[in-house]
Order: structure tokens, then C-alpha cells, then sequence
């Protein structure tokens, strides 16, 4: 068969349902087969879009997000969202191609290996023609056992229908890999560590969630007498559990601070240290810290611990829990002194903002709005982006399960929020999509992708914090005494936008208006957009 017909047959063996993308002369016609076999192909209106929808697709999924460009332009529009994917280990397939190869200075044609290169991505290429279909089988492969994007490029399309290959049929060995416990003189150290803690703080991350080992983590916290925080991508885990302080790091709550510091032993499940949990080290300074790890990754990137374990989690701590009986290790009692009761009380009430002007019952906030829309909105997936608003929607808006957030914030870039939202409610029909994005990220890429949302009918509440600026640089400007008027922007009335898209759209500018956000977000039928702007005044951003 031709190599069109080869690639989405072989889409089709490696168990995808879903493509995003966008068309050109490279894609069109395995799109056109893939669909023919059964597939479902989702129109992006950007190749970044497409990538971000794939991601969020496989975040939520837990299968292999599969995105498609055309060649040369179509490709490079994907480079900031491909670094994204990379740093927060989406698994993922991009499948485009060469540019045509009889045509001299054809204007297509560019070094996709060089722009794949810096982003983090793996690449794929065909050896030969009959390489074709191995070479895709490599792909998936490799986007399941390296956790990050894997770009494959076929070759020039004008040659798409000069060759007929035979075809195989293959299969998708998506097996988890697992790390056995090997005991000896690491662990000798590690159980020491946790057995002589006078004050140990369980630090839970992204990896421990994919393992499912809540239950344990709990019953080790009991018998330690430990408080628990989590990553930012482990947020809400264990949330109802006694002794909870919720994130850790520059996003924690500041009520939680004093009982982070206080402990003498992180033990960390599946956490990678990184500069944001750590606060650049500081919550770990003066203390024994032991990571356990079942990625294969290096927990040493940031931070070097005392003991690093690769290993299975749910085999680590029901380890650990047979040694502390064996040694009859009393229970530290930590979590049930004042410092962390008294923050466990704090976190479990809304933040109070720096400024009294914002706390009075009469000036909104987006703290206020969030709440809101975390009380009215039920089973839900959590999507945000960067940008100053976001500590809002982590300490107002919860899920019930970390797998249904998704930050996109790996590499820190606004405008990558919505498409990762789509990707969700492709994945996951059944729950609404809430995607908090600010002003300045939905006009700086995504609402083009407004649409998209409309043409597939899902079930998405676009909440847009409108402070009419870049916040965080508008604060920065103030705090060295700056005129900020450069972060300043002048934006459309984005609920209006939303009808213009025949969607729904309520502007909410003041307190008295959140009763008529609860009662549209009752009324909404969930057969679309349902965008919120929430405009507030610039400087109570936080």
C-alpha cells in the first residue's frame, strides 16, 4: 500500500482513536484513511493548538496523545508547545513530514531534526521506504518508555504515492515498567533517616499518583505521625487526610510555612525536588531528605538528597512500614503539634489577601469568583496556564483526583492553556472542563481555539481572569516605583466574543454579580463554550 494508507493503518494498530491537527499536503491523505478506518480527527485551528490538545488529551487519557502538521511552517508553529510536552513528560506522537524533494528551493523545506532538537522532543525518521511502518512502531514505543514527545517525520510527500510497501500489522507493548526493591546499604540509610525523624514531613509528587498508592501513603503518614504536602502536580491528593498543608513551594499557602520549616525529614514519593517545590532549596535546608522514585529519572537534577531510591512506591512504603513495627518505632506526634494543627486549620478557610481593601465583602476578587465556580461546578477536570491569576484557581478550584488537573506550565508560557482543555474534554466528555486562562494568554494564542470547542461540541467553561494587563510584570513595574502602563491592554468584551461564537458568555464585574454566575453556570447545558470574565480591578491580582 501507499505510505498515506501504511501510516493511518498503522495509526489504527497502535490502538489511536483520537488525532489533532491540522491539514496540508503532508497529512491530508493519512488523515483521510485514519478517519476512513474508524479514527476520529479533531480540527485544530493551529498546529500549537493541536500539540497543546494532544497533550491534554494524554494527560488526561493516560494513553498516547497523537498530534499531525503538514511540513515546514505548519511544523514550526508547534516548537513552544512541543517544549511544554517535553518538560512535563507527555507522551506523545507528532506526525508530519518532509517538504518535497523535486522541486528546487521548495519554500517548505526546512531542518524539522534542528527545530526538534532544543525542545526536549525525541525525533523519528525512516531509514528507507520499507522502513516506514517499523519506524512508526518506534515512535509510540518511544513516547511510552521516554514520557515525552517523539516527532516523526515521513518522507517527501511526492513520493507518498510512488512506492507500495508491504504492510505488517503490529501491536503497542504499553506494559508500565516497574522497579524492584533490592535491599541494602541505601536503604539500610533511609530507613535509618525516617526511624530517627523527630519532625518528618511526607512530600507526595505527580509519580506517587500514578501509582495509586494512596491508601499507603496515608497509613505511613499515620504511623510517622507525618504531615503531608504535595507537588503542584500532585495537587489535592489526600486532601481530607488529618494532617494535610496542600502545595509546597512557591505556590503554598503562606499559613503553611511555618510547619514546612519546622520538620527536620522530607520524605518524598515520586517528587523530582525541582527549584519551584523546593523554593530553590529553602524548604529543605537543615533537613535529611529521602526520595523514592518509580520514574526513571534523576532525582539529583535539583537538589542532591541524602538517599535516592528508584524503586517501586507501594513496595517502598509497605517496606518501610515493616520496619518501623519491627523496630517498634513510636509515632513522631509531629502532626499533632500546634504549628502544623493550627496550619492545617488556616488552609482549610479562603486565603486572606494582602491588601485589607480586597478582603471587604464588596470588592471582588478572584478568589471570590473561583469559589463560586468550585461550589457549582461538579465532577470536573482543572486546566491552567501560566500567569499571575493562577494562584486563585490552585487554592479555590479542587479535584477530586490529581490526574484531572493539568497546569501547563512546564515551561512556563501562557497561551497553552486552552488547547491542553480541549484535549481534556476529548479524552473525558463526561466531566466540564474548566480552563482558567488570563486575558493577556487567551489573545496571545488561544482564542482562535474558541472554535474549536463549538465545532466538537464539548463541555467546556472558559474562565477568563480579565485584569486588563499583564499582571505579573504590572505588578513588578509598581513594586520598583515604575509607571506600569506598559503591561496595560486594551481588550475586547471577551462574553461577547463568546456569543459571537454562538457559545455563552456572562461578564462578571462586580460582587453583586456572582449570584447570576451560579445560576448560569446551573442553566448551562454543557453542549459547548461557556466562557466566564471575570474583570478585575488590576491591582488585586493574586
Amino acid at each position: 500500500m501507499d505510505v498515506q494508507e501504511l501510516a493511518g493503518r498503522t495509526l489504527l494498530d497502535m490502538g489511536v482513536e483520537t488525532v489533532f491537527g491540522v491539514m496540508g499536503e503532508v497529512n491530508m491523505y493519512t488523515m483521510h484513511h485514519f478517519v476512513a478506518g474508524g479514527g476520529r480527527y479533531v480540527k485544530a485551528a493551529g498546529e500549537a493548538g493541536a500539540v497543546q490538545m494532544a497533550m491534554g488529551y494524554a494527560s488526561i487519557s493516560g494513553r498516547i496523545g497523537v498530534a499531525t502538521t503538514t511540513c515546514g511552517p505548519g511544523f514550526t508553529n508547534t516548537i513552544t508547545a512541543l517544549t511544554e510536552g517535553a518538560r512535563a513528560h507527555h507522551p506523545l506522537v507528532v506526525l508530519t513530514g518532509q517538504g518535497r524533494d523535486d522541486l528546487r528551493g521548495y519554500m517548505q523545506s526546512v531542518d524539522q531534526q534542528a527545530f526538534t532538537r532544543p525542545t526536549g522532543a525525541g525525533f523519528e525518521r525512516p531509514d528507507n521506504m520499507a522502513d516506514i511502518q517499523p519506524s512508526l512502531v518506534r515512535a509510540f514505543r518511544r513516547a511510552h518508555a521516554e514520557k515525552r514527545p517523539i516527532v516523526h517525520e515521513l518522507p517527501p510527500y511526492n513520493l507518498h504515492n510512488a512506492v507500495d510497501i508491504p504492510y505488517r500489522r503490529y501491536a503497542l507493548d504499553a506494559q508500565p515498567i516497574r522497579a524492584e526493591l533490592i535491599p541494602g546499604d541505601a536503604w539500610d540509610s533511609a530507613i535509618g533517616m525516617i526511624a530517627t525523624a523527630k519532625r518528618p514531613l511526607i512530600l507526595v509528587g505527580y509519580g506517587a499518583v500514578l501509582e495509586g498508592v494512596s491508601q499507603e501513603l496515608s497509613a505511613l503518614a499515620d504511623r510517622l505521625g507525618a504531615p503531608i504536602v504535595t507537588t503542584l502536580r500532585a495537587k489535592d491528593y489526600l486532601r481530607d487526610s488529618g494532617a494535610y498543608l496542600g502545595l509546597m513551594g512557591v505556590s503554598c499557602r503562606s499559613e503553611a510555612v511555618e510547619a514546612m520549616l519546622a520538620s527536620d525529614c522530607v520524605i518524598a514519593f515520586g517528587a523530582s525536588l525541582n527549584t519551584y517545590t523546593t523554593s530553590n532549596g529553602t524548604y529543605l535546608r537543615g533537613k535529611r531528605v529521602i526520595a523514592f522514585d518509580g520514574m526513571v529519572r534523576d532525582v539529583s537534577k535539583y537538589v542532591i538528597p541524602d538517599v535516592a531510591i528508584h524503586v517501586n512506591l507501594r513496595a517502598a512504603i509497605n517496606y518501610i512500614m515493616h520496619w518501623l513495627d519491627e523496630a517498634e518505632v513510636p509515632n513522631s506526634g509531629f502532626a499533632a503539634e500546634e504549628v502544623v494543627v493550627k496550619a492545617c486549620r488556616a488552609i482549610r478557610t479562603r486565603r486572606t489577601l494582602q491588601n485589607p481593601e480586597f478582603n471587604a465583602a464588596d470588592f471582588l476578587t478572584y478568589d471570590k469568583a473561583l469559589a463560586v465556580i468550585d461550589e457549582t461546578v461538579g465532577k470536573r477536570i482543572l486546566v491552567t496556564e501560566g500567569g499571575r491569576y493562577k494562584y486563585s484557581a490552585w487554592h479555590n478550584l479542587f479535584v477530586d483526583d490529581p490526574r484531572n488537573f493539568v497546569p501547563s506550565l512546564s515551561y512556563g508560557c501562557i497561551g497553552v492553556g486552552l488547547g491542553h482543555g480541549i484535549g481534556a474534554a476529548v479524552a473525558d466528555p463526561e466531566s466540564t472542563v474548566v480552563v482558567v486562562v488570563g486575558d493577556g494568554g487567551l489573545m496571545n494564542a488561544g482564542l482562535s481555539e474558541l472554535q474549536t470547542i463549538q465545532n466538537e461540541n464539548l463541555k467546556v467553561v472558559v474562565v477568563v481572569c480579565n485584569d486588563s494587563a499583564y499582571g505579573a510584570e504590572y505588578h513588578k513595574f509598581v513594586e520598583q516605583g515604575l509607571d506600569p502602563g506598559l503591561t496595560r491592554l486594551r481588550q475586547p468584551v471577551f462574553s461577547t466574543v463568546a456569543g459571537a461564537l454562538q457559545g455563552t458568555g456572562i461578564r462578571v464585574a462586580t460582587v453583586a454579580d456572582l449570584p447570576r454566575l451560579k445560576q448560569a453556570i446551573e442553566q448551562w447545558k454543557g453542549d459547548g463554550l461557556l466562557l466566564v470574565e471575570l474583570v478585575v480591578d488590576t491591582r488585586s491580582s493574586e
